[in-house]
């Protein structure tokens, strides 16, 4: 009996077709990609259960705080 390739566990996240992001979009959008990523990917594999991914929304949000510093920053030069 033969047996069948097994598939890599795991939830699918679709990360889109390579697309830039528009040039005025937030500068969190653009620079915290990643972990909202991780997010999406922690709530798929728990069933979408926010409880079980307070760490990944907590390192975004982080994100998003150092990003707006960041683009405040920008702005004041």
């Amino acid at each position: 009996m033969s047996e069948r390739p097994t598939r890599q566990q795991g939830a699918f996240v679709y990360t889109g077709s390579g697309r830039r992001q528009p040039d005025d979009a937030p500068i969190e959008q653009r620079l915290c990609k990643d972990q909202a990523c991780a997010i999406q990917r922690c709530l798929a594999s728990k069933n979408h259960k926010e409880v079980y991914c307070k760490e990944e929304i907590r390192v975004w949000r982080e994100c998003c705080e150092r990003a707006r510093a960041l683009g405040a920053q920008k702005h004041e030069q």
